[in-house]
């Protein structure tokens, strides 16, 4: 068994070498940086990414074709160091971050989150389906669920559940009134 770890350990290191660095590696190491600046609060990645159920995956992927969206495992100073979620959304050809979420209980989404998904969701031939999915993403990344999506003249509203299915926050969306940038 240590000759596999031995292996696993020894094996990134080699391939690391020679590889490009994947950008949103880039981008969590300047966060670590900045984000105790900004907010006072201390934050580091744990090198993990969250596993997405195949049909979210799936599903984002058919919504959203131009991003990857990953969710990386981060901790951040409280009484101790405590695990947080973020959401990254990367252009797929460049693998550039384009915008991140942190879990919602955490820190307001930034304006690119709402713009950059705003703009898919307005573009979607399906807005219901890509509204869903985000939803079902954030739901995912704190262990929650998603309620019913009410819809209204290009308005959804949903709640997202805690992990313990009490209703905890809203999700809107609102397609912009034709004519508007």
């Amino acid at each position: 068994m240590r000759f596999l770890n031995l292996v696993v350990l020894i094996v990134p290191l080699a391939v690391g070498s020679s590889a490009p660095e994947d950008p949103a590696g880039e981008f969590l190491k300047h966060l670590e940086t900045v984000h105790p600046a900004s907010t006072g609060t201390r934050i580091e990645f744990t090198g993990d990414y969250l596993q997405l159920p195949v049909g979210l995956k799936q599903n984002l992927i058919t919504q959203f074709p131009d991003l990857n969206i990953r969710i990386a495992k981060m901790k951040y100073l409280h009484w101790g160091m405590d695990p947080v979620n973020l959401m990254i959304f990367q252009a797929k050809g460049s693998g550039e971050v384009v915008t991140y979420l942190w879990d919602i209980w955490f820190t307001p989404a930034p304006f690119s989150f709402e713009n950059v998904v705003g703009t898919h969701i307005e573009i979607s031939p399906d807005r219901r389906t890509s509204f869903t999915s985000i939803a079902r993403l954030i739901a995912f990344s704190m262990h929650g669920s998603v309620g019913h999506v009410e819809e209204s003249e290009d308005k959804y509203t949903t709640a997202i559940a805690d992990s313990h299915d009490r209703p905890w926050r809203m999700l809107n969306y609102s397609a912009k009134p034709q004519g508007t940038g």
